[in-house]
């Protein structure tokens, strides 16, 4: 068995080697730099799918003429995933840990069928796409590995894993499974752009490592079951490793899941952005700063300063080379908060350092310790750097004393909220990427944990209200900021939902279904979902309030496609006229 292993991992060796662009000083030079980076940071600190099917009439899967919504994704034309997808003509929806399928056809829809597993041990469904016929399930894996055997990859060691399923889903009715693959750790994020999966994950070091077992500290690749170490010349090592952590990226065949590229971090790991030439990938970290020594009276001084930084590598698309590295102060609030326009990327960070001077008494040995409060108090930043990485300008030391809570870059302008008792949205013009400056900033009560272009002139935040006074979270709000004039941006329209205080598109923006042509804002709660229009005339409308009921419960989503829209919950669907929002039917599970 072990020697089938090792004839197995030679073999998947040999293709990784065909997967991995050579990079020169950038590459790890072997496993024994790996090995010896992941020591120095100690000592400083396949399963089978079962598809349940209903009978239908012979449907054949194609293209289908009528318009439907899409995943609201960060950058166009890179999708992301979510728990619901749909072609136009069938939806596919993450229900537990099965994926039910609808037929999307007005009065006419019904649940066509089902694919659910049968291993207990394959983990959760996290997200699924729906590509030419092929729809991607991606599963995690939860689990702890202490290392055992280099030979026997599998072993009893329950690794964290990521796997992803390819089915055949031409005839829905009758899905097929065409292959697996996947990477160690759990998933952090994953796009698909053309033609191709990019599967992120972040994968922890446990137990015992040891230097000649490559196996024991480094990352597997899994394809159909059969597991390969990750090759050394696709790791890359950032220059501060703080723990023994990895970013592990893979881009696989959307159609096939054949591998075509890898890269693994080793000490980066937190948000990740994406467009159609780079992969960037952010690493928080802190960083403790000690002045020279200086004597005042009978003391011994010392500056002290525990400042956060974000290192940043920046990656190829085409083949998940290393590209530039660079660094910035403070932490992100998450992936809206990188974004690349013309060769340039824009960051925004929040800083919470820590400022304290120490006083040392030799004589009498002790230390005291005094804080600067005015310092410690977090502010925020705007990065802008260049395609290697190097900083060419900022804006430092905004909104004192609070956090940012949502980014969203527009072209040549930068808006962010900020938060502490109120909302302030900033405006920043970075279209010249050597001179950004503040243009506006507007403050309002609550904050806006999401913020989204909704036409010329208008930005929508959905978040939540605050007390002014307190800063206490309240209801979900919903504004749209009138940005005709970046100098002067105001709040054309607020609705706050009194006792509604919770949804996971506050935290999930594909859990939002949001779309300015067809004048949609839908988005779930604990137990219903919400369908809004806006106009500058009447501002904010509820034009649905869909209720579960019969044991919903789970993720609730909304697609549309034609004139009807189409809400799921774990108990079934409700299919609904977009012309007045009316219930045409509901489909059971």
């Amino acid at each position: 068995m072990k020697r089938m292993a090792a004839i197995i991992l030679c073999l998947a060796l040999v293709f990784a080697l065909t997967a991995c662009a050579s990079e020169g000083k950038q590459k790890a030079q072997g496993y024994a730099d790996v090995y010896r980076a992941i020591k120095a940071c100690r000592s400083e600190n396949g399963a089978r799918m079962t598809m349940y099917n209903t009978v239908i009439d012979d449907m054949a899967y194609g293209e289908t003429a009528q318009d439907y919504s899409k995943t609201n994704t960060q950058v166009d034309g890179i999708d992301e995933g979510d728990k619901i997808k749909t072609d136009g003509k069938y939806i596919y929806y993450v229900c537990g840990n099965s994926i039910d399928t609808y037929e999307a056809a007005g009065a006419g829809s019904r649940r066509v069928g089902c694919i659910k597993s049968d291993d207990e041990n394959e983990g959760t469904t996290c997200a699924i796409y729906l590509h030419d016929g092929v729809l991607i399930v991606v599963m995690c894996r939860f689990g702890f590995c202490v290392y055992s055997d280099a030979a026997d990859l599998e072993g009893d060691c329950n690794r964290e894993r990521t796997t992803v399923y390819y089915y055949d889903v031409s005839d829905p009715a009758a899905p097929k499974l065409i292959s697996s693959a996947g990477q160690d750790g759990s998933l952090m994020t994953s796009r698909l752009y053309d033609g191709k999966l990019y599967l992120v994950t972040r994968y922890a070091v446990y137990g015992t490592v040891e230097e000649d077992k490559p196996a024991s500290f480094v990352p597997q690749y899994y394809r159909n079951g059969a597991a390969s170490v990750a090759d050394s010349g696709c790791i890359s090592i950032m220059p501060a490793v703080n723990e023994a952590n990895y970013i592990v990226a893979g881009a696989y065949d959307a159609k096939t899941g054949v591998q075509s590229a890898q890269r693994s971090v080793l000490g980066a790991g937190d948000d990740m952005y994406m467009n159609s030439q780079s992969l960037y990938l952010s690493a928080w970290r802190f960083e403790q700063v000690i002045s020279d020594e200086r004597h005042e009276g009978v003391y011994t001084v010392t500056d002290c300063a525990d400042k956060q930084f974000t290192d940043i590598v920046r990656l190829g698309v085409s083949d998940l080379s290393e590209k530039a590295r660079g660094s910035v102060e403070g932490y992100l609030d998450g992936q809206f908060a990188m974004d690349e326009h013309n060769g340039f990327l824009r960051v925004v960070t929040t800083s919470a350092n820590n400022y304290c001077t120490i006083y040392r008494d030799d004589k009498y040995g002790f230390e005291n310790y005094k804080y600067d409060e005015e310092k410690n108090k977090p502010v925020n930043g705007l990065y802008i750097l260049d395609g290697s990485l190097n900083e060419v300008s900022s804006l430092t030391g905004l909104a004192p004393d609070e956090t940012v809570k949502s980014v969203r870059f527009e072209g040549g302008t930068a808006y962010f909220c900020t938060f502490r008792q109120v909302d302030p949205l900033f405006a920043v013009d970075v279209s010249d990427p050597k001179a950004p400056k503040v243009l506006s900033e507007l403050k309002i009560s609550g904050f806006s944990e999401y913020l989204h272009p909704w036409a010329d002139g208008r930005l929508f935040g959905l978040g939540n209200e605050a007390d002014a006074k307190t800063g206490f979270t309240q209801s979900i709000k919903l504004v749209m900021f009138d940005t005709s004039d970046r100098a002067d941006v105001k709040a054309k329209a607020v609705q706050v939902l009194d006792g509604v205080e919770w949804s996971d598109a506050l935290y999930e923006h594909t859990a939002l279904l949001i779309s300015p042509e067809k004048n949609i804002i839908g988005f779930g709660s604990t137990d219903k979902y919400f369908i809004y229009s806006y106009t500058d005339e009447g501002g904010f409308a509820c034009n649905a309030e869909i209720s579960f009921t019969e044991n919903a419960e789970g993720c609730l989503r909304c697609v549309y496609a034609g004139d009807f829209a189409y809400a799921l919950s774990d108990a079934g669907m409700r299919v609904l006229d977009m012309a007045d929002w009316s219930t045409i039917s509901d489909v059971k599970k």
